[in-house]
């Protein structure tokens, strides 16, 4: 029997966050789940990842979080020539759907029609222009963990005032969904886990309206052809993010619709199934598939995250989580939720343990910021 768990507890707050989420003010005086985990800055020094040859991450990829820029005054492009210091092939702006936005926000400041952001002002999505960083991928190139930390070093020790943390680009693992695998056909093999995390009460404010809600699963894919799916999902804005791509792949069916396992299709199924068969926790909202694969290279949920600004997707749910044994804190996904501003919610893992204690930290659910659950 499934009992209350942190998932449980995780997903029933997503279903309240439901009774408003489209409309959510980022307001100072908003809740938010108190954490441990706040980073430290060190004035005048670049942020060193003291990452190790026995973590997990990609071979050929060091992430470069910028300091922030002038809005106004443009951004500058870089390219491998920006850094002699490293072999360099290939300089990607994870973060490009988000600087396109902000183009988009400055004009509209500067002639005053806001008629193509209306969706961004209503869901109080646009991106916080004195705040916001951007985040470079480098590709390196010879693929070798070793040249990935020396290139870190290199970086990080230099007297660069554009940098301010260097790092690997690493790999999660998914949390593992508490849900019936086979899927149950009849009403009555769920109704007693509603009944133990309370969802009749929550119906009896909100169910959801399909006209508002959007929440984009930032996942493993999700099978576009499940019929307890049927009409709850976002076909056009769907993507694929698991190559790498800015805008992430579409085709004439949509890629972010394709799948690596089920782990996706089950988070979805959790928060919208469409009530034939199954009912899932919001009754009406539609789902967007921000696939990401299954190897989660962050990287990649950085790009699905920028897109999610770009399109206006207020809520993004994040099943995953980096391992605490990562060496020092995870500045470049920390940085993109910071970017980010709509709301994030994301699984607390399936260790039973205490997040908010530093020694036993899995990010994203343990990093304090605003916009996160």
């Amino acid at each position: 029997m499934i009992k209350k768990t942190v998932l449980s507890v995780t997903l029933f707050i997503l279903f309240l966050i439901l009774l408003g989420a489209c409309k959510h003010e980022m307001s100072e005086g908003r809740a938010k789940v108190k954490s441990s985990a706040t980073p430290t800055e060190r004035p005048g020094k670049i942020i060193i990842n003291n990452a190790a040859l026995k973590d997990d991450f990609c071979d050929r990829t060091v992430i470069v979080v910028l300091h922030c820029e002038d809005v106004y005054k443009g951004f500058r492009t870089y390219t491998e020539e920006d850094f002699p210091e490293i072999k360099c092939v290939e300089v990607l702006d994870l973060t490009r759907m988000m600087v396109e936005l902000i183009e988009m926000q400055l004009e509209s400041g500067k002639t005053s029609d806001w008629s193509k952001l209306q969706g961004h002002v209503e869901n109080s999505m646009l991106m916080n222009l004195e705040t916001f960083r951007r985040i470079l991928r480098l590709t390196l190139s010879e693929a070798s963990k070793e040249n990935v930390l020396d290139a870190i070093q290199i970086l990080g020790k230099s007297e660069r005032k554009d940098i301010k943390y260097v790092g690997p680009d690493f790999f999660m693992s998914y949390s593992s969904p508490v849900y019936p695998d086979p899927l149950p056909s009849e009403w009555d093999q769920q109704e007693f886990y509603f009944e133990e995390i309370g969802m009749p009460m929550a119906w009896s404010i909100e169910t959801g309206e399909s006209n508002v809600v959007r929440i984009g699963i930032v996942d493993s894919g999700i099978d576009g052809d499940h019929p307890d799916l049927a009409g709850r999902i976002d076909y056009d804005l769907s993507r694929d993010f698991s190559t790498g791509n800015y805008y992430g792949i579409v085709g004439p069916y949509p890629w972010g619709l394709t799948y690596n396992g089920t782990h996706g299709t089950n988070v979805a199924g959790v928060i919208a199934l469409n009530g034939e068969r199954l009912i899932g926790m919001s009754w009406h909202a539609k789902v967007v598939s921000l696939k990401v694969g299954f190897g989660l290279l962050v990287s990649n949920i950085i790009l699905a995250t920028s897109y999610a600004s770009h399109v206006n997707i207020p809520i993004l749910n994040m099943s995953f989580a980096l391992s605490r044994d990562i060496h020092g804190f995870p500045w470049d996904f920390y940085t993109i939720l910071q970017n980010y501003q709509g709301l994030v919610v994301c699984g607390a893992g399936n260790m039973g343990i205490d997040i908010n204690n530093p020694s036993f930290a899995q990010y994203p659910a343990s990093f304090n910021l605003p916009n996160l659950i």
